[in-house]
């Protein structure tokens, strides 16, 4: 039992840097305006998800966050500029995705494989949720969610908004 609580929390403390540091550079992004940081903060986000796919759900607060901020410009953004960037950061993406994941190096279709199976593949076991037990596969839309903002750690949350 003392390993596997060992490793869930080294995998946790893993993820949880991964993302505190994508939200970090993510944050300088938008106070500069660089495009380099914004690729940056993309090879994060990828490092991320190939550490734990729901990190996925890091993007739409990003997309809401970059989309304000091109729209609270005083100068007018170019969308070809937009456009650029969009398309820089998601090539970002897949990189830090590939170079985070070394058994795909060498058979790129595994990515796109593994994403499926795990997207209908459950635990079989019981979760204890909000005084409740759900099978693997029932689990509300928001557990992920909460199940993030329960592991980190309130300063770290705050010190973020």
């Amino acid at each position: 039992m003392r390993a596997i609580a060992s490793r869930t929390v080294a995998s946790g403390v893993t993820v949880t840097t991964s993302v505190l540091i994508t939200a970090t550079v993510f944050e300088r992004a938008l106070r500069s305006g660089k495009r380099s940081l914004f690729c940056l903060t993309g090879f994060f986000l990828g490092i991320s998800i190939a550490l734990k796919v729901s990190a996925i759900l890091m993007l739409p607060a990003f997309v809401a966050a970059y989309a304000m901020q091109v729209r609270s410009r005083i100068e007018p953004v170019p969308m070809r500029e937009v456009c650029a960037t969009v398309f820089f950061v998601a090539f970002s993406v897949i990189v830090g995705v590939i170079v985070a994941w070394p058994s795909a190096w060498g058979d790129l279709s595994l990515i796109p494989q593994s994403f499926l199976f795990f997207s209908h593949d459950f635990w079989p076991g019981k979760v204890l949720f909000f005084r409740r037990e759900y099978a693997g596969g029932d689990l509300p839309w928001f557990y992920t969610l909460l199940e993030y903002l329960m592991a980190m750690p309130l300063a770290t949350i705050l010190s973020f908004m």
